[in-house]
């Protein structure tokens, strides 16, 4: 495994954490603030295998790195979903509740 694998599989790890954590943890400023971070990670890592698949497509390259790229494109939007749902949890967590009616 080379760096740039390594690094990619580094970050995918820590946003998946943060998206995880959203999902299971509890609510807190701080959750907003990293569903913000892993979405806008995932984004940005499925638009680089989107254009890494578009680049293999338009020069003779193995259909193997092709595919690969677009299971990989694919599994980051699997994690921008997963983020959007845990920020939605932690918004939905610190909502307070109504006050009760004054009699």
């Amino acid at each position: 495994m080379g760096p740039g694998a390594f690094l990619a599989l580094a970050v995918t790890g820590s946003l998946l954490g943060m998206a995880l954590r959203n999902l299971l943890g509890r609510a807190s400023r701080i959750g907003i603030i990293t569903g913000w971070i892993s979405m806008v990670g995932f984004a940005a890592l499925a638009a680089y295998c989107f254009w890494k698949v578009r680049e293999f497509r338009m020069s003779p390259a193995t259909a193997g790195a092709m595919i690969a790229a677009q299971k990989y494109m694919v599994l980051h939007l699997v994690g921008l979903l997963l983020s959007a749902l845990g920020m939605t949890r932690q918004r939905k967590l610190l909502r307070k509740p109504p006050a009760p009616p004054v009699s």
